[in-house]
């Protein structure tokens, strides 16, 4: 018989992490904005009141981009209190790239960074940030077909101690129907993304589970051991249903030796989850709430001054982020929009704008790209 040196009481099992950091979704955002103040004193308290005005723009900005917009309008004073009177707070840095005096008002123009985890860790203090909804679909390369559920539960326990929300049961059934997992494995996920969006699931964790595994069986103090050496790796990826995109990939490996293979796999395998878990929901805080569509939205039917009314009432459309205008020809002006979602929403918001209804919108067409209307 021959001993060697194990703990047979505590089963010893010895953990051995390396989860690769890679890279991360963007920890700041880095924003052009202008403040713009009347000078009734000296000019330079009007520019200090400019800067301060430019940062809290800057703020807004960043702000729009993680909170939904019928969220940012139903708690616009809890925001204006925490938030942007705050602004300075969540600024780790800016500078001035134009200024000006103009007329009786001074102006400036800021490049500013707005650091992202102390805002949005704010935001999900204040419970404005949006409440996502995972899914977690694993597969496995190993030849055992071990049980993956230790992954599984240790990444949906981390997701709804971040408070976030886990896709029910009935919709992973539906996810682990072989026609939908299978093609989710060769990274085509147009069947997946479609029951995440019948089922409102936000997000879905993709993993693959691969390693290798060295077990020998012996002898210690006259007790059978099966000393086993696991080495686990799992490479996710984040995927947005709303868009089909993948956010985000990341690889974490883990080696563990120990007494029984499925003891050491399943630490192994917890272990992985849970550095997943940890990785993925800190991105899940810098995604932005919507996606965003760039669009031409060109108006006609109007002269100028009629279009340029009907400009500076559109900015109540619920999904629009920025508007420019970039050129008026032949009764026809050209605008540069930015929205949150698609086209189509925008379209339909632009009809059920309220503020607009003096104009009588007509939708002449609506594309991805392109959006024209006739007002009045």
């Amino acid at each position: 018989m021959k001993k060697i040196n194990v703990l047979i009481a505590g089963l010893l099992i010895l953990l051995f992490a390396n989860f690769a950091s890679g890279a991360e979704l963007p920890a700041k955002q880095e924003i052009v904005a202008q403040g713009l103040t009347a000078i009734t004193g000296n000019v330079s308290t009007a520019k200090d009141a400019a800067v301060a005005q430019a940062l809290r723009d800057a703020v807004e900005q960043a702000v729009g981009v993680y909170v939904l917009s019928e969220t940012k309008v139903s708690n616009f004073q809890l925001l204006s209190d925490d938030i942007y009177t705050k602004a300075t707070g969540f600024v780790s840095n800016w500078e001035i790239i134009e200024e000006r005096k103009q007329g009786n008002y001074y102006m400036v123009k800021l490049k500013v960074v707005v650091g992202l985890e102390p805002l949005t860790d704010e935001l999900k203090k204040l419970g404005l940030l949006k409440n996502w909804k995972i899914a977690v679909l694993l597969t496995s390369t190993l030849n055992d077909n071990p049980n993956l559920s230790p992954v599984n539960t240790a990444i949906n326990k981390i997701v709804e101690d971040t408070g976030f929300y886990v896709a029910s049961a009935e919709i992973m059934t539906a996810l682990e129907d072989p026609a939908v997992s299978h093609q989710v494995v060769k990274g085509n996920y147009i069947n997946a993304v479609q029951i995440l969006r019948d089922n409102h699931v936000d997000l879905l964790i993709v993993g693959k589970v691969s390693g290798d595994t060295s077990c020998k069986k012996d002898e210690a103090y006259g007790v059978p051991v099966e000393m086993c050496s696991i080495n686990g790796r799992l490479d996710a990826y984040l995927v947005r249903s709303d868009t089909g995109e993948t956010i985000i990939s990341q690889s974490f490996t883990t080696k563990s030796a120990g007494n029984g293979k499925e003891k050491v796999q399943a630490k192994v395998f917890e272990e992985l989850g849970t550095e997943a878990g940890k990785f993925f929901t800190k991105q899940m805080l810098r995604i932005p709430a919507a996606p965003l569509v760039n669009l031409i939205l060109v108006a006609s039917g109007a002269d100028y001054k009629r279009l340029t009314q009907f400009k500076n009432k559109i900015s109540n459309v619920s999904s629009l982020k920025r508007i420019s205008e970039s050129g008026f020809l032949k009764g026809k002006v050209t605008y540069n929009v930015e929205a949150e979602g698609n086209a189509s929403l925008f379209c339909k918001l632009l009809t059920e704008e309220k503020s607009l209804s003096e104009f009588k919108i007509n939708i002449i067409s609506c594309t991805s790209g392109k959006v024209e209307i006739g007002i009045k």
